[in-house]
Order: C-alpha cells, then structure tokens, then sequence
C-alpha cells in the first residue's frame, strides 16, 4: 500500500511536495555512531510563511470533509505507518540513538494515537476534551 522514497526527502522540507528549503541544508548523524544519517531541509521565513498558507488552505478543505472521511484520512495514515514500521524504526534508532525496543514503542504509539483520533472524529464537538 505504501511507498516510502527516504532518498526523495535527503536535504528537503515537505512543504506541498518534497521542495529545496530556502535555510539551507543540516546534516543528521548517528549519536551512537557518529556516522551519516542523511540530511534535512532548514526552513527559511519564507518557507514557514508558505507552510502557513498551505496549511490555512488546507484546513478549508478539512472542515468541509464529513467524518467519515476524515476518519478514513487517519485510518490511512495508520495503516500507512504500519507498512513501513521497520523503516521507521531503524530510522529512529539511526537518528536518535534509541534503542531498538524503544523505536518499535514510539512507532507503535503513533499507530495507537492515529487510530484512536480516527474515532474522535465521531464525536459531537461538546464531548471532546
């Protein structure tokens, strides 16, 4: 289900699309190993500006979107999660220096939270805390 293309992020912010950054480029290394991880895009005040718009954009959108749909939004994301959770995983223990059994509780809560805030979506707005 999912494609996961960590090249197509190297030295790049996600931003509507994988764009070059206007801040420059940040190499990650392994605290553990001290070696490469790959590197990240650094956002430039411009490049925040255009995030917020995009995101002012996208929001419309989002309210717009019956609960159904936007419960489906997350259940993807799960789901999309799930199929490269051993990706993420040693991604994590890469960059941060985690332990394995670490990574896959952090990766896992993510699935956890994604799926639970799928159910939230059904709920009238008052009972939401």
């Amino acid at each position: 289900m999912t494609q996961w293309e960590p090249d197509a992020a190297q030295g790049r912010i996600f931003s509507g699309g994988w764009r070059e950054s206007g801040g420059g480029v940040f190499a990650v290394t392994s605290p553990g190993d001290g070696g490469a991880v790959g590197t990240v895009g650094i956002a430039d005040e411009h490049d925040v500006e255009q995030a917020g718009l995009l995101a002012v954009s996208a929001q419309r959108g989002w309210a717009r979107a019956s609960f159904r749909a936007r419960a489906d939004v997350l259940h993807r994301a799960a789901e999309a999660l799930r199929d490269i959770r051993a990706d993420v995983e040693h991604l994590l223990v890469r960059e941060s220096g985690s332990l394995p059994t670490k990574a896959s509780h952090e990766v896992g809560k993510a699935i956890d939270e994604l799926v639970e805030a799928a159910s939230l979506v059904t709920m009238s707005q008052g009972d939401v805390l």
